[in-house]
Order: structure tokens, then sequence, then C-alpha cells
């Protein structure tokens, strides 16, 4: 999935023909959607999705998509096994300056666990949100926000 995450922004970029810009809301609702329907889930999964219209350049694209699908990801894998209605919101604002992104499921919910060799994705968000300047905070056992100041608009 996190080649299907570049891919797309290749696709995007190459089909403007030259334009160094991402659509950010219509780009992450095709990538949520790709994932969805590679990842396997039992049952469909509901999308609440709020996303600002923000164009970003491509390498903040590329660092947003690859945090979203590692959202995602661990939705599918921990939040939706047996869920009988699986849902998901994403919300993306564009206020003062920061993107404010929300991200949370109505799975069993988690904790940030910061065990030696374990958990991965996290450390890729965490490595990615350093990358623009952002920090993750978890709001409660579903939900972390972030919140980014180091990105371009397009």
């Amino acid at each position: 999935t996190r080649i299907i995450t570049i891919g797309i922004i290749h696709q995007r970029l190459y089909q403007a023909q030259g334009v160094q810009a991402v659509e950010l809301s219509s780009f992450l609702q095709e990538l949520i959607a790709n994932m969805l329907n590679a990842l396997p889930t039992r049952a469909t999964v509901k999308r609440y999705l709020k996303i600002d219209p923000i164009r970003v350049d491509a390498e903040t694209a590329i660092s947003l998509g690859l945090i979203i699908n590692e959202l995602v990801t661990n939705s599918v894998k921990y939040a939706f096994v047996n869920h009988p209605s699986p849902e998901m919101h994403l919300s993306i604002i564009h206020k003062e300056g920061e993107l404010v992104i929300h991200m949370s499921d109505n799975g069993p919910g988690f904790t940030l666990m910061k065990t030696p060799g374990e958990g991965f994705g996290i450390r890729l968000i965490e490595l990615l949100l350093r990358k623009l300047k952002g920090k993750l905070v978890q709001v409660n056992a579903n939900t972390l926000q972030m919140r980014i100041s180091g990105f371009t608009l397009a």
C-alpha cells in the first residue's frame, strides 16, 4: 500500500504534465478507496472524510499520503478485525498556517506504545511528522490528532 500511495501521486503529476502540486482531497479519497479495496476487511468500511480543498507540493503530498496509509492500514489490521460495521473518520483542515488532521475509527481502541522492535508504522509516522514539523497526539483510545506546520501550499 505504500507503493500505491507513491504511485497515485506520480500518476497525478504525470497527467498534469509538469504541475508540481497535488490537490489533497481528491488524492486522499482515491488513496483510501484503493487501500480499502486492497486490504482485507470482512465488512464494508464506512468512510467519513472532510478534507479542505488544499493543494500541496508533491513532496508534502507523498509524506501526508504515507501517514494516512499507515493510519488506514492500522485501522484495517487492528480495529476492524471481525467488526460488523467498521467506520473511519478523517478530517484535514487548513487553519492558521497549519494542517490539523484528525483520524479515528470505531474499533476497540489502542495506545501509542513505545515497545522496541514493534510499531514500525507509528515510527514511520513520527519520522514523517518530524520532517513536516508536525506533532502527533493521541486524543483518546480511538483518535489521533496531528498538527503540521512544515508544508508548502501550491
